[in-house]
């Protein structure tokens, strides 16, 4: 979710200038449509103030999880506190500025595991073959943000 921007203003250094995405407007589209679960993507804007997504998972309840940003170092309390609130992943990144890049992609892999968690990476499907050994160590389940941003011209 992105803001309100009173209470969750974007980072100085964000790249886009999206409109405001609250909790009430994505319950009114998918709430006729049934949908019962939401998993709520800490988006890049933001970086590693997680509060607008942790906002939106614990009013959604336990219908809802979080995928997070953390910094590279991030402890064990911190990661044992976000799971607490409902997050289950975190997201790496290479295709837009603010996020938490895929030089830290062994090390937080590592670090979430012991919680069951995934990560998230959002990355453009042509860099996967290049990264397919140091995915194939990882010991975490792996989730293509954005579809890898696989063109749907591409053949592929």
């Amino acid at each position: 979710m992105l803001g309100p921007y009173e209470r969750h203003p974007l980072l100085e250094t964000a790249t886009v200038d999206p409109p405001a995405a609250p909790l009430e407007a994505y319950r009114s589209i998918v709430m006729p449509l049934g949908v019962e679960r939401a998993v709520i993507v800490q988006p890049s804007m933001y970086r590693y103030d997680n509060r607008a997504t942790l906002e939106a998972v614990a009013t959604l309840g336990d219908a809802a999880r979080a995928v997070v940003v953390v910094p590279p170092d991030v402890g064990e309390a911190e990661l044992a506190a976000l799971h607490r609130a409902g997050a289950r992943g975190v997201r790496l990144q290479r295709v837009a500025a603010g996020g938490l890049g895929l030089e830290h992609l062994e090390e937080i892999a590592a670090r979430v595991a012991p919680f069951g968690w995934h990560l998230q990476l959002w990355i453009d499907a042509r860099e996967i073959p290049d990264l397919l050994p140091r995915l194939h160590r990882l010991a975490v389940p792996l989730v293509f943000d954005h579809a890898a941003q696989i063109r749907a011209d591409s053949g592929a």
